[in-house]
């Protein structure tokens, strides 16, 4: 769609505050034709934007509305799916810290993020090369 390009091109070049507008409505799109992985993928490119304009509450909100899309993708056994929450969870784990304090959900977000990446790299080869770089 449209709208989430432009907000994925916006955020690549680093203008995150007009990204936010574009992804929301790409988001909003998404849900509203039934798209779960568009809107699951708009909603993870939302997560980074608003979160590099310092909107930190609503980042979390969109990153954990697209994990919880992509786990109920990842039902059916796909595996990139699957990832799909570990590298969100990992991220909302990063979400979690605030300078030297970590912030409640932030531990248990990053401890499941390395059970799925370890699972991943066992059970999945194509992923180990994912699973074993640093994020």
């Amino acid at each position: 769609m449209v709208l989430g390009n432009i907000g994925g091109v916006l955020t690549g070049a680093g203008r995150y505050g007009e990204a936010v507008g574009f992804l929301t409505r790409a988001a909003d799109h998404f849900h509203t034709v039934g798209d779960r992985p568009g809107e699951a993928a708009a909603l993870t490119k939302l997560g980074v934007g608003l979160s590099e304009v310092g909107r930190q509450a609503e980042a979390v909100t969109a990153v954990e509305q697209a994990i919880d899309i992509y786990r109920v993708l990842s039902l059916g056994g796909r595996s990139d799916h699957e990832a799909d929450v570990a590298r969100l969870l990992l991220f909302l784990a990063c979400l979690g810290t605030d300078g030297d304090q970590v912030l409640p959900g932030a531990l248990p977000a990053a401890q499941e993020a390395a059970e799925l990446f370890s699972r991943l790299a066992e059970t999945t080869p194509r992923h180990s090369p994912e699973c074993s770089r640093p994020h």
